[in-house]
């Protein structure tokens, strides 16, 4: 699978454009949003990487501004976290999905 898919937010001002690709250890995303949210307009970018189970392994997310902000985090898909760095999440401890409120991907890699 390589698609690319571009939907609009039903509920606010806002789009996304999106590309999935199969790899030899999982799935790779690649998502750009773009919409207002609390009268803001915002620009992120995420990319997701997942093993063959669509068990989250890799999560980098960017917001696109002049004062850009990212976080990279680690997962191994057992509920254990860390950033990129190594240094552990604690407050992730035991979470297995994610959920990105500006994009309704995340929503399918629960199920």
């Amino acid at each position: 699978m390589d698609r690319t898919v571009m939907w609009m937010q039903w509920n606010n001002l806002g789009m996304e454009q999106l590309h999935i690709e199969n790899s030899k250890v999982g799935i790779n995303a690649d998502g750009v949003v773009v919409g207002i949210r609390e009268g803001k307009p915002f620009r992120i970018r995420y990319q997701i990487d997942t093993d063959l189970q669509w068990r989250v392994q890799q999560l980098k997310i960017e917001l696109l501004n002049r004062n850009s902000k990212k976080l990279q985090l680690q997962s191994d898909g057992a509920g254990h976290w860390q950033q990129a760095d190594g240094t552990p999440v604690p407050e992730l401890d035991g979470c297995i999905d994610l959920d990105l409120s500006a994009t309704p991907f995340t929503n399918t890699l629960a199920i």
